[in-house]
């Protein structure tokens, strides 16, 4: 069965659906509310996506509607989702001792291109271990300070844990109504969170690089960094810092108005790093001013980087794309650094990748502004202009942070959503290539070029 050839991206679809499925209606079991009804199958397939594809977006509170039953069904989801759907499944076979097909295998290798297919086996390995290790001390520093705050009991373990793997995940799924509003005076817990995010956002491709570093200094060899760990580093660095001057300096003396200087930073690089890629929140959203909101949504547009637990268009997308706007404007055609070039293969999918999320970004927010704000009075409308906006982004980046327009979704809003997270999760090429992909076949013939004047 596993020698035969397979669509990788067509089964990685798949995959996710029949994940949300499943979700949703082990969702709908009455075990699974604490009504004791079943809930909707809107809110359960809403739910589900927004677990599968860890975006956080919430129709129901987790902590508040949802029995332990139901709590850990969301949990696996977001596990699930976080390592993604197709990496479990090839983990397990290569673990069981199956051999993947070339097919399989040339698609694993081409999103690791400076790992090579030998190494599948123990790449996919560290990434169990580094995941499973990372929520293990996530678990026990956050079980640590919750339970200076509740009487010891089990609970505490699970919320943890909860926290814990959501966090690392990046999905921003909570079991308090306030998210993390309760402990943002605490830095041991807001620390915590912020590193768990980072880990799980910045990609496996870059840990197993670390690693291959680590070896290659035991045992005293040379080993340079690839230039995709090099520009995910300094991406995120850069984009982490910008995003937590942006909201110190924009809400001073707003939402950050009582905090002390380590609480105020703590609060701005926490601000900063969740709205790249995880919906947890120690400042209420709705509480921060246009300026920096507008900050958070071109954070959250960008996201997180490839290979990992986030979503967003990348950091490799989006720094290849400033790095040819400035050697355009330079005058040249090529895009270099470190000694090394950029294919134009990667620039031409990294264009097409932000302009597909842009036009699906535009789309969507189109069509919720007539399903959730065309029967308002105009001046009312272009008020919610922002709020939509904002969850469009926050639905296609996975990001899971809110206006607090989510609960009040019409049934075509919900939907909408649903769709918006599902294909920010797998990607708009991704899915266009699962539904349009044929067998290339070189052309017969070129046409003859001709110049068009653009700008």
């Amino acid at each position: 069965m596993w020698n035969k050839p397979v669509n990788p991206v067509k089964l990685l679809t798949i995959a996710f659906l029949a994940a949300i499925l499943v979700g949703a209606a082990l969702l709908m079991l009455p075990q699974a509310s604490v009504s004791g009804h079943p809930i909707s199958l809107v809110d359960a397939l809403f739910m589900a996506t927004s677990a599968v594809c860890v975006t956080g977006l919430s129709v129901l509170d987790v902590g508040v509607e949802f029995t332990l039953f139901g709590q850990i069904v969301i949990l696996l989801l977001i596990q699930g989702g976080g390592l993604g759907i197709m990496t479990f499944a090839l983990s397990a076979a290569i673990l069981l001792g199956h051999r993947a097909s070339f097919q399989e295998a040339s698609y694993y290798k081409e999103q690791v291109s400076f790992l090579s297919a030998n190494n599948l086996r123990r790449m996919f390995k560290h990434i169990f271990v580094l995941t499973f290790v990372c929520e293990a001390v996530g678990a026990l520093i956050l079980w640590w300070r919750f339970q200076t705050y509740q009487p010891q009991q089990f609970s505490i373990w699970y919320s943890a844990i909860f926290h814990s793997v959501s966090a690392f995940c990046n999905a921003g799924f909570g079991l308090y109504s306030d998210s993390l509003q309760s402990f943002k005076n605490d830095p041991f817990v807001c620390w915590t969170v912020i590193f768990l995010i980072i880990a799980g956002g910045i990609g496996f491709l870059v840990w197993e690089d670390a690693y291959g570093k680590l070896k290659a200094l035991k045992k005293g060899k040379k080993y340079t960094f690839s230039l995709h760990t090099k520009l995910v580093v300094i991406t995120t660095i850069v984009l982490i810092l910008i995003g937590a001057l942006s909201v110190g300096f924009l809400e001073m003396g707003k939402s950050l108005k009582g905090l002390g200087v380590v609480d105020g930073i703590t609060a701005s690089f926490f601000r900063s790093v969740t709205a790249r890629t995880a919906g947890f929140s120690v400042l209420e959203t709705t509480s921060l001013s246009n300026p920096t909101l507008l900050m958070m949504m071109f954070l959250m547009f960008v996201g997180g980087s490839p290979a990992s637990c986030a979503g967003g268009v990348k950091t490799i997308t989006f720094i290849i794309v400033v790095l040819t706007i400035f050697a355009r404007m330079r005058g040249n055609e090529n895009v270099s650094l470190f000694r090394r070039q950029v294919p134009f293969d990667i620039i031409t999918k990294a264009i097409s990748i932000v302009i597909v999320s842009g036009v699906w970004i535009l789309g969507t927010t189109f069509l919720l502004q007539l399903s959730e704000a065309g029967r308002l009075p105009v001046e009312f409308s272009r008020g919610a202009l922002m709020n939509i906006l904002f969850e469009v982004i926050s639905a296609y980046g996975t990001v899971g942070l809110s206006l607090g327009q989510t609960p009040f979704l019409s049934v075509v809003g919900k939907l909408v959503i649903i769709v918006t997270m599902f294909v920010g999760r797998v990607g708009p090429l991704t899915l266009a290539i699962a539904l349009l992909q044929k067998p290339k076949r070189a052309p017969l013939y070129t046409y003859a070029e001709e110049n068009v004047m653009v700008g």
